[in-house]
């Protein structure tokens, strides 16, 4: 390919001139020659229309050569990344070198191990052409590692200037040292994002170092040795990014030459990731069926990883979207039949507290920081008088207290129809991201169910339709359920739990317009169960107009 000659030969000029900075800012710093920092300075705009040069070869042959792949498409634009961050390491030697003209002693800097640094840095730098050329992701690997190599050679000098400081050291030049060491180690941090650039472009998607090592190692406890070094053992295809913070990713594995079959990768705080393990273990002495394996954990500090079973099928979010009349009412028929059938194995006796006014007050900050409209205070009208917003919530908490659930269920927790997996050939239903599960009331799940299906920001009109027509057949199921079970609160506690669910997931939402009709429905739920306080509950009508848009 003509186009990769070219922009390699300037990639590698780059890289070249990059590393000779480095070397003359060390060069530099051992003579304090005013001639040398003048030629460190001058070579900056070189480097800088290099670096121009290559981003934009790269971007005009992404979007202009129909006949490029994906992963040549990726290999483009991590070529871009790693340009930018070699003109911030040749921008730090700039730095390095200014900074040589506050030093008042010019042997000062002897007495500091600034060669560990620079050596381990130009060792590093001379890697990046050949592991960016042949995808050598051990070699790449190598350039992460220089990062941390830095990082700890940093924090033993930091540690001796302070205390120099503490004894009463000139702070002039001891400022000055602090301030080089400083460049060398945002040095660190470049390589650190030039090496996962290059794994990134390898395996198809951008991955830290700490997740590509992560799958590597879980691999390996799973399957045995995976092969290491070279080229990567898999790819990887980022799939989610949740609300929680967690990186969710397709991992397809290379065994003895052959695809293996995918697993899902998962990526998170240690608490959440070791949570929905057992959680999902949990659904799975319930129901081998209803959730998918767990091949491996991984555990990290305050971080995790897991792998888990791909699961063959699709969202109900996506079926619902862009699937046909008949896909969509086989997934909802499959929904509503193996979830009440869930609820009712787990079902136990003797009330349960609920606790949606809180769920609510809980999410409510970060629902104001999106739309600060919504609180508002105190209103007037004539002699009606309205209290300030949150004291309006609060104030349903005394009526959440006459709402006890009759029985608990095991429950999802955060049924969103995009953690419902529909297989069409089995007919089987899938639930996935379950580490909130818990012994609670089941309409918890069926309130996140209906306004997961209503806040979808569509707006056309027969798919709106369809919208509609899945809310009211959910909620016939989920009644039924009710009346089954002599569940006598059912309505009012629905209309509570959809008032949080509703309220809280404006903050997602940054159409103000569909916001504001999520929240007025929140608040008309709320008001109409405040009004219904002195009557009797289990009497309660519940507007199913509310579901409905």
């Amino acid at each position: 390919m003509p186009y990769r000659k070219e922009i390699n030969e300037n990639f590698a000029f780059m890289a070249l001139e990059a590393t000779k900075q480095v070397e003359h800012a060390m060069a530099a710093l051992e003579s304090l020659d005013p001639v040398l920092i003048s030629k460190v300075v001058s070579r900056d705009d070189y480097i800088d229309v290099l670096k121009n040069v290559i981003e934009n070869k790269c971007y005009m042959h992404a979007n202009r050569l129909p006949e490029l792949d994906e992963q040549e498409i990726n290999r483009l634009r991590f070529i871009g990344v790693i340009s930018g961050n070699l003109e911030h390491i040749a921008d730090y030697a700039v730095s390095i070198v200014e900074q040589c003209r506050y030093l008042s002693d010019p042997s000062f800097m002897h007495s500091y191990p600034y060669r560990a640094f620079f050596e381990s840095i130009i060792g590093a730098m001379g890697h990046i052409v050949r592991s960016l050329e042949e995808g050598d992701v051990s070699t790449a690997l190598l350039l992460c590692r220089c990062e941390r190599e830095i990082d700890r050679l940093y924090e033993e000098v930091i540690a001796r200037i302070l205390e120099e400081l503490r004894s009463g050291a000139d702070p002039g030049d001891l400022l000055t040292a602090t301030f080089i060491f400083r460049y060398l180690e945002r040095m660190g941090d470049a390589l650190l994002n030039i090496g996962e650039a290059i794994i990134s472009s390898v395996v198809g998607e951008k991955l830290k170092v700490e997740s590509y090592e992560a799958i590597e190692e879980s691999l390996e406890s799973v399957v045995g040795k995976v092969k290491k070094g070279g080229s990567a053992a898999f790819t990887y295809r980022q799939l989610a990014e949740t609300q929680s913070g967690c990186s969710i990713g397709l991992v397809d594995e290379e065994r003895h030459g052959e695809t293996a079959k995918p697993v899902i990768f998962k990526e998170g705080r240690a608490e959440k990731i070791l949570a929905e393990r057992d959680k999902l273990q949990l659904w799975r002495d319930l129901n081998p069926g209803m959730a998918p394996r767990v091949f491996g954990v991984q555990e990290s500090g305050e971080s995790a990883s897991m792998i888990i079973e791909y699961l063959r099928g699709e969202t109900f979010q996506s079926i619902l979207l862009g699937g046909d009349e008949e896909l969509v009412g086989r997934a909802l028929a499959a929904i509503l039949r193996e979830i009440p059938q869930a609820w009712a194995r787990t079902l136990r006796a003797g009330t349960v507290r609920v606790n949606y006014v809180e769920q609510l007050l809980e999410r409510l900050d970060d629902v104001l920081r999106v739309h600060p409209e919504f609180d508002r205070g105190r209103l007037c009208i004539g002699d009606l008088e309205v209290p300030p917003f949150r004291a309006f919530v609060e104030e349903a908490g005394s009526v959440q207290e006459l709402l006890p659930a009759p029985f608990s269920v095991l429950v999802h927790g955060d049924l969103n129809n995009d953690n419902l997996i529909y297989d069409r050939l089995l007919d089987r239903v899938y639930l996935v991201d379950v580490y909130r599960s818990r012994d609670f009331d089941y309409v918890q799940d069926a309130a996140v169910f209906l306004v997961s299906n209503f806040r979808l920001p569509v707006f056309d009109p027969a798919l709106r339709n369809r919208i509609d027509a899945v809310c009211l057949e959910s909620l016939r199921a989920f009644k039924a359920f009710a009346e089954e079970r002599g569940d006598r609160l059912f309505s009012a506690r629905l209309a509570l739990g959809l008032s949080r669910a509703f309220i809280t997931s404006t903050r997602f939402e940054l159409n103000h317009r569909f916001a504001g009709t999520m929240f007025q429905r929140g608040c008309y739920l709320l008001e109409k169960l405040r009004a219904s306080q002195g009557a009797r509950l289990e009497e309660f009508s519940f507007p199913v107009e509310v579901i409905l848009y």
